[in-house]
């Protein structure tokens, strides 16, 4: 049915409950599974490049461990 599922993802709750339905479509039809996670930071002033979120090194850290558990998987990318 698809060939490709994106995962966008932002660390949270809903966000978990997505990846599982993305994980069941891809199975399904043996479709890739991408993630997506998009990293905010202010653009100006003395507080350039920093974190949005106070918690965007944690989150960061939760959505790579996702996907490492995915390639463990065997989920194709």
């Amino acid at each position: 049915m698809f060939k490709k599922i994106v995962w966008a993802t932002d660390g949270s709750e809903h966000a978990d409950r997505a990846l599982a339905v993305a994980k069941s479509l891809a199975s399904e039809g043996g479709a890739a599974l991408t993630a997506v996670h998009v990293v905010q930071r202010f653009a100006s002033g003395k507080s350039a490049q920093l974190p949005v979120h106070a918690d965007a090194a944690e989150v960061q850290a939760k959505v790579r461990k996702q996907v490492a558990e995915l390639s463990e998987e065997g989920r194709r990318r």
